[in-house]
């Protein structure tokens, strides 16, 4: 910033405040500044810096020693840089005070350490799309964390059942590494849980019922692993659910009409299962459903008659399962906000009705 090339006080520098009726430096906010280099480690002599914000530039070079001398800094968001060297050097952890750590999207190294419990005051750790290995530690359980985010790293074994003592959770998210195992039971006592993210791992066995336990859940994401069972009923019992994924895995049985009582649901996906039984009705009496992806099941019977009820669809795959009979007709004004109707590779018979050519928004029918 030209500010900072001038002979004016640094309170008066772009992106730097200072403590209320004095010089010293408590705060720098330079995000998406296309600032570059390194964070030099002359840094320590701003001893009442609580806030550094630099994410979204180009910010290089590995984590100051620096910061180990910065008793005051709470906050520290370095996401989307360069930056290189251990995600959680020795001059990290000796910073006992600090609460939010974000350090996504950089090309950080190393493991989350058996040690990490010496960030006490700890309340976010966002570590993902970095290059980490190793497992989780059990002494992370220790950490009253309410957002724990290492998606896009190389993470691997199980998932700790302390993790199930955590219990400020409020986002859990694991997407895209190479964990393994089961879920631990004791995860579903982390009823503050908002945000359960599991996608892409080698995650296996059953959903359990007790799934239902978790009612503050809005996001549920475990797809694209190896679970096998039934989706169980209780699934109804998350009444703030707005996403569920659960595609590309192994379930079996039925969908259950449970789904209904899901009066907040935007995003459905089972696609890519081996689930049996018919399409459950439930689901075209949600007003909020916009997403509804059921394809490449074993669903049989006939695509339900209430379709058009649902209001707020907009995507509808039904294909690749073994459905039956006729595509129902649909009453001018219904569907208004369908875009995409997918009905290939299965055992519909008839000719199309002639009221999907009112169907001004759809885009794709196959």
């Amino acid at each position: 910033p030209q500010t900072w090339l001038g002979t004016g006080p640094e309170c008066s520098w772009f992106g730097v405040t200072c403590v209320t009726g004095g010089d010293a430096v408590e705060r720098i906010s330079l995000p998406n500044n296309t600032a570059v280099g390194t964070i030099p480690e002359e840094i320590k002599v701003l001893t009442s810096l609580r806030d550094l914000e630099l994410f979204s530039n180009s910010v290089s070079g590995t984590l100051p020693a620096a910061f180990a001398t910065l008793s005051n800094l709470l906050f520290v968001d370095l996401e989307f840089n360069k930056l290189t060297g251990p995600v959680f050097p020795n001059t990290v952890l000796s910073m006992t005070n600090l609460r939010e750590y974000r350090v996504s999207f950089n090309t950080l190294t190393g493991n989350i350490p058996t040690d990490v419990n010496r960030l006490s005051s700890l309340e976010e750790m966002w570590i993902a799309e970095n290059d980490i290995t190793g497992t989780i530690p059990t002494q992370i359980s220790s950490l009253s964390l309410e957002s724990f985010l290492i998606y896009g790293n190389q993470i691997a074994g199980s998932i700790p059942t302390d993790l199930g003592l955590m219990f400020t959770l409020t986002s859990l998210d694991m997407v895209n590494n190479q964990l393994i195992g089961t879920i631990p039971s004791e995860l579903y006592n982390l009823e503050n849980l908002q945000g359960l993210f599991m996608s892409r791992n080698n995650f296996q066995g059953a959903l359990s019922t007790d799934v239902g336990r978790l009612t503050n859940l809005i996001q549920l994401w475990i797809d694209q692993n190896s679970f096998t069972g039934t989706i169980p009923t209780e699934i109804g019992q998350l009444q703030r659910i707005v996403t569920l994924k659960f595609e590309n895995n192994t379930f079996t049985g039925p969908i259950p009409t449970q789904v209904g009582s899901l009066t907040s649901l935007d995003f459905f996906d089972v696609s890519g299962n081996a689930l049996t039984g018919n399409i459950p009705t439930e689901f075209f009496n949600l007003s909020t459903l916009r997403i509804l992806y059921l394809s490449d099941n074993n669903l049989v019977g006939p695509i339900p008659s209430n379709i058009g009820s649902a209001a707020a669809l907009k995507d509808l795959y039904l294909d690749g399962n073994t459905i039956t009979g006729n595509i129902p007709s649909i009453t001018t004004g219904q569907l208004p906000a369908l875009t995409e109707l997918l009905l290939q590779d299965t055992l519909l018979t008839g000719s199309v009705p002639a009221s999907i050519c009112d169907l001004t928004t759809l885009e794709a029918f196959w």
